[in-house]
């Protein structure tokens, strides 16, 4: 999925016709397509998002409205999938990697604000320990050295 726009050929800036690429994301073959149609869903909702809200948390209708309004019925799982991801990736992973520090804050604001984000959130913190590793990852995410502590954490 990270590399579906080259692999579909969408273009790198600007809306594109979602028909057309998601007939090209079903013709990637069986299981494969899966994964295709939510990276798919990925990026038109990021377009979408940026393009025509400009970011905007008053955004609604992505997957509803416009292009997405005609888009199959078998394709709603994973274009929301991608939709998930969209919103879960800029929050949790940026969050994660790049601002470690406020990670509480964000879990705090979350858990009184918007409880089903604040689960992605937790969520992306809990899988990105398993590529967050190494000098420079955050260190509540570095392995615990059990020689130094005993055997227990």
């Amino acid at each position: 999925m990270r590399n579906n726009p080259e692999e579909l050929g969408i273009p790198k800036s600007g809306m594109f016709d979602l028909a057309f690429f998601m007939e090209k994301a079903y013709g990637i073959g069986d299981f494969k397509n899966i994964r295709s149609v939510e990276g798919l869903g990925h990026v038109y909702c990021q377009r979408v998002w940026d393009l025509q809200w400009n970011c905007s948390e008053d955004a609604h209708g992505i997957l509803r409205d416009g292009q997405a309004e005609h888009i199959p019925v078998k394709s709603l799982t994973m274009m929301h999938g991608g939709l998930g991801l969209m919103l879960a990736e800029s929050l949790g992973l940026v969050t994660l990697c790049f601002n470690f520090p406020l990670v509480g804050i964000v879990q705090r604001v979350l858990a009184d604000v918007d409880p089903i984000r604040l689960g992605i959130l937790l969520a992306r913190r809990r899988s990105s320990a398993l590529f967050l590793t190494g000098p420079h990852a955050p260190a509540s995410l570095q392995p615990v050295d059990r020689s130094r502590t005993g055997g227990s954490e």
